[in-house]
């Protein structure tokens, strides 16, 4: 250690541990509003594994080449490389706009960013190198490390002052650009005895029925009785007090995109987000829903807003078993909110930690080419037997009706969200919901037609039986029958797979709302302020493409 000091080295060693600790603050920068002190002590593990790590290569590299002066300038190029790392995405952004120009390959821009970066690292370790060029082209680069981390505890200070000492500053009546209500709307909330259920049924592919008439008469499927049959369902509506919404459009015409915004409270905005990166990936439904983002209190749009209102929320249905992702919100789980983070290691942290770094697409790039695959922790490990398997698959409606009241809580109000796999493929059931084998219709549209419109009456059939149910179970309930998308397998032109089944009864006083603005997003938005009695905060209708 005297040699260090008498040789003036002990300054690069500094500088070597400055560089290490610049990811952390970026990432604390980044994410300041949205950590709490379960992720700061995941970044105290991080750093402290990457300091020993750090230690010990520096010792056991001193210990194996006895010259201080290569040791040195090997642990400063580390540092950097562990720096430059961070900066992966946008050189991966940039080296996309450059080959997309000639082709577009993911993989293409994978290894021609890794490729800069190992460029990099070389020139670095080439200049500080003792050379001519080492001192200047080092005392450049410290004040440069300097000013960065300088620029980044003067930011994290403003974010602590603003979050900390300005908060009385902030006016109740004004919303919070991520919440549907002001404070006071919430303490108003908090007190009202008159807040409804709410049951937000997403209808897989249930195309609108205008649609499924327009459908039916292109393959030459429509007759007087299928006219009648219509009809006679819009009257039912009509005379249980639903409201159902012609020319009603999704807000993406998919799954993941549609009920992720959902999950927002808005359309999601990924026009500059990477499509393979962690970030889009955990926008999306079901990811959104994770159980180790919700260990850290990282809960999307919606579910923040029904916590600081004291409702439920409860999840049935999707074709993975909700157990698999987040078994805290099956709405036959009866403790609430309980999410206690049993692992050392958070690999939702961990994995944001690393976003901007390649380590997360050459995991993907290995695993797909090699067929590598790493279970994780974080990984439930539950069997399905048939039966769940099943019921996570297709019809949960019967299941729901059958079984809810073991689980609902009087002074409890919820949120139920259900996903019912129908009319979607897998067509296995008739159009009395009796189950058959399924027919493949390879390539057939005659035959899947013929297989979506029983599946498509048999929808029908659960949701007025549904509708039955919450007549005697809970009349004033808020309830929303919507698809996530239409059938988009036979006809794509113009907006027809944007075309949703929307179905929905509301109080008398949001009657009016019932227009067809309402799609994906404005449905869940409209739901939850009819339920509470607040003012309704509707978007401007638009339609996404992924």
């Amino acid at each position: 250690m005297m040699k260090l000091i008498k040789n003036n080295l002990l300054k690069k060693i500094s500088l070597s541990f400055l560089i290490l600790i610049i990811p952390f603050f970026e990432f604390i920068n980044v994410n300041f509003y949205k950590i709490d002190s379960i992720v700061y002590k995941q970044l105290s593990i991080y750093m402290l594994v990457t300091f020993i790590l750090f230690y010990l290569s520096f010792y056991f590299f001193y210990i194996f080449s006895k010259n201080i002066e290569k040791t040195i300038c090997f642990f400063l190029t580390i540092s950097f490389s562990f720096w430059i790392f961070f900066k992966f995405e946008p050189i991966r952004l940039f080296t996309s706009s450059i080959t997309d120009l000639f082709i577009k390959s993911s993989i293409l821009q994978l290894f021609l960013a890794l490729f800069f970066l190992i460029v990099t690292i070389i020139i670095f370790f080439l200049l500080i190198k003792k050379n001519r060029y080492s001192k200047i082209f080092f005392s450049f680069f410290s004040y440069f490390i300097l000013i960065q981390l300088l620029v980044l505890m003067f930011n994290l200070f403003f974010l602590i002052k603003n979050n900390f000492f300005d908060k009385e500053l902030i006016n109740k009546n004004t919303l919070t650009p991520t919440s549907l209500f002001s404070n006071k709307e919430i303490e108003k909330i908090r007190t009202n005895k008159d807040n409804k259920n709410i049951y937000f049924i997403i209808m897989d592919g249930m195309a609108s029925l205008e649609q499924y008439e327009f459908l039916l008469r292109e393959a030459n499927f429509f007759s007087d009785k299928t006219q009648k049959y219509i009809k006679d369902n819009r009257q039912f509506f009509l005379k249980k007090n639903f409201t159902y919404i012609e020319d009603s459009y999704s807000t993406f015409n998919d799954t993941h995109h549609t009920l992720g915004s959902i999950m927002n409270l808005k359309p999601l905005e990924l026009n500059k987000l990477n499509k393979k990166s962690l970030k889009y990936q955990n926008l999306l439904y079901p990811a959104v829903l994770t159980k180790n983002k919700f260990e850290i209190n990282n809960f999307p749009n919606l579910i923040e807003d029904l916590y600081k209102i004291d409702y439920d929320f409860k999840w049935l249905g999707y074709k993975l078993n909700c157990k698999f992702v987040n078994p805290n919100l099956c709405y036959d789980y009866e403790n609430k909110k309980s999410y206690k983070n049993k692992s050392i290691i958070n690999f939702y942290i961990l994995k944001s930690f690393l976003i901007n770094t390649p380590t997360l697409e050459l995991y993907g790039f290995f695993r797909n080419k090699l067929k590598i695959d790493i279970t994780l922790p974080d990984r439930e490990k539950i069997k399905l037997n048939e039966k769940n398997d099943l019921n996570s698959r297709n019809e949960v409606l019967s299941e729901f009706i059958l079984n809810v009241n073991k689980y609902q809580k009087n002074n409890i109000n919820y949120f139920y969200f259900i996903h019912n796999i129908l009319p979607s493929d897998p067509f296995i059931f008739d159009e009395d919901c009796n189950k058959k084998n399924h027919v493949k219709d390879d390539g057939d549209m005659n035959i899947y037609l013929k297989n979506y419109s029983k599946n498509y009456k048999c929808a029908l059939k659960k949701i007025k039986e549904f509708i039955e149910f919450i007549d005697l179970h809970d009349p004033d309930a808020i309830v929303v029958f919507q698809a996530d998308h239409g059938e988009k397998i036979t006809l794509n032109r113009n907006n027809n797979k944007y075309k949703i089944f929307n179905l929905i009864k509301v109080p008398n006083l949001c009657k009016k709302y019932l227009t067809n603005e309402i799609d994906s997003v404005n449905a869940v938005r409209l739901s939850i302020n009819c339920a509470t009695g607040t003012k309704v905060k509707l978007l401007k209708r638009k339609i996404y493409s992924e």
